[in-house]
This record gives structure tokens, C-alpha cells and sequence, in this order.
């Protein structure tokens, strides 16, 4: 089984992640382009020839960034892995838990613009969602958003009418 690789870190694009699209195309080809130069079998050492990283990963990593369907699955993919990591290490025995439901399933502020749902762990509110974070979000149709009690996700699926 693989080790996980964090294809905005291979491609030094830093904590650019969750669907952030200021990273425009010649960024992400800059970082393809170091990223081979980087850990290409001919530019390594005897000594550092081991590394885990290989050509085929770094153009995988590029594929899959340069893709807009394919970067929205590895982005949440990526959130949900995150959240695994933050239970392991804050002492969770179990893994993130995930509910999926509808956005009308939360109650709405008219007046801050946010949707908010309490969590059975009892955060009140435990879900908060904004519109800002919903317009962004609206071409997948789906957003996830965290507990702020607990480990608990929800999967927030929603249409968008013109």
C-alpha cells in the first residue's frame, strides 16, 4: 500500500488546497516543472536515489491539479483525510464520522447569511455554513463542513436555480 503524497505540497504549491482556484495554469506548470528537476532519478545522488517520489507521481499530481473535476474529488479526499489525522492525534479511537444531508436540513440566518445545524455531541451551533462558502462551492453542488464539538462531518448537498 502507497503512502499518501500531498500533490500541492509535491508541487510547492504550498497550503493552496479545498478548491482554492488562485492557482492559475502557468503556477501550477512552474511547480510540475520544479518538482521534475527536483526528484528526477538523473539529478539525485546515489545516496538520495531512494526517495518515494517518482516521475510518475509528480505528473499525477499535475493531472489531477490541472483538472477541475479531478482537483474538487482530491480536494475532498484530501478534507477528509485531514480529518482522520486531526482525531488520531487529538487521541480518537475512531475514524471522522460523515452525514449526508440536505441544505434544507439547516436553519438559515436571513440577517448574517449563515446555515447552522446543532450536532447530536450538543454544539450549538456545531455546523456553520456560509453563503460565501456555498457560492464557492456551487459548481460541485456539495460542501463539507466540520463539527466544531466533535468529530462528526456533514456532507451538505445542494442545487443551485438560475
Amino acid at each position: 500500500m502507497s503512502s499518501f503524497v500531498d500533490y500541492y505540497e509535491l508541487l510547492g504549491l504550498g497550503d493552496r488546497r479545498n478548491g482554492d482556484d488562485n492557482v492559475g495554469t502557468d503556477e501550477l506548470k512552474r511547480g510540475y516543472k520544479r518538482a521534475l528537476l527536483s526528484h528526477h532519478p538523473d539529478k539525485q545522488s546515489r545516496s538520495s536515489s531512494t526517495s518515494s517520489i517518482t516521475v510518475d507521481t509528480i505528473t499525477m499530481a499535475y493531472q489531477t491539479l490541472s483538472d477541475p473535476q479531478r482537483r474538487a474529488e482530491y480536494d475532498r479526499q484530501l478534507q477528509s483525510r485531514r480529518a482522520i489525522e486531526f482525531d488520531k492525534s487529538h487521541g480518537a479511537e475512531t475514524c471522522t464520522g460523515l452525514d449526508v444531508i440536505d441544505l434544507g436540513d439547516l436553519s438559515c440566518d436571513e440577517d448574517s447569511g449563515n446555515w447552522t445545524k446543532d450536532c447530536r455531541c450538543g454544539s450549538q451551533p456545531a455546523f456553520v455554513l456560509t453563503e460565501l462558502e456555498l457560492e464557492a462551492n456551487s459548481h460541485l453542488g456539495e460542501v463539507i463542513v466540520g463539527c466544531k464539538g466533535c468529530s462528526l462531518w456533514l456532507k451538505i448537498l445542494y442545487s443551485v436555480e438560475e
